[in-house]
């Protein structure tokens, strides 16, 4: 069976915020992070473009917390291996504050004014059990991710 890969393509950032569109088997939506740096500042920094595994992280506050919010939640969303960053995940949150180098998902995005997006908690728990459903049917989850913006330069 084919490896699940979620598509994710940056597409304008300002000196906050990158908002972006991502792309999965059944769902398109968009995403959010912080901005693009040349140095890391931690928690006010995206990380880097490629691609990345997607795994389930099973222990930690931030599952208990999404246990309390959504039935059957297993795990969190947690990349593998990204160059410089720990516990980078998808979760949901509208605004660069939410982020702290992770990816937010939503339905929708503003694009006027202060960047960000909406329908988080929706996007998220359909793309979860998505990402859920693949799993259960033994496959590999991966996020690959396009720089297609022209971020500002620290």
């Amino acid at each position: 069976m084919d490896d699940l890969v979620l598509r994710m393509s940056r597409l304008v950032s300002d000196k906050d915020t990158t908002i972006g569109m991502i792309k999965s088997e059944k769902l398109t939506g968009f995403t959010c992070e912080d901005e693009f740096r040349l140095s890391k500042v931690a928690g006010q920094t995206r990380i880097k473009q490629g691609i990345y595994e997607i795994q389930m992280r099973t222990v930690g506050g931030m599952l208990q917390r999404y246990q309390e919010i959504y039935d059957n939640h297993e795990g969190m969303l947690h990349l593998q291996n990204v160059e410089d960053f720990s516990f980078v995940y998808i979760h949901h949150g509208n605004t660069h504050d939410n982020t702290e180098g992770c990816i937010l998902v939503g339905w929708g995005a503003n694009l006027n004014g202060e960047l960000c997006i909406t329908n988080s908690r929706n996007f998220y728990i359909n793309l979860y059990r998505e990402i859920q459903e693949a799993f259960a049917q033994g496959r590999k989850v991966f996020i690959s991710i396009t720089d297609n913006d022209k971020p500002l330069i620290d």
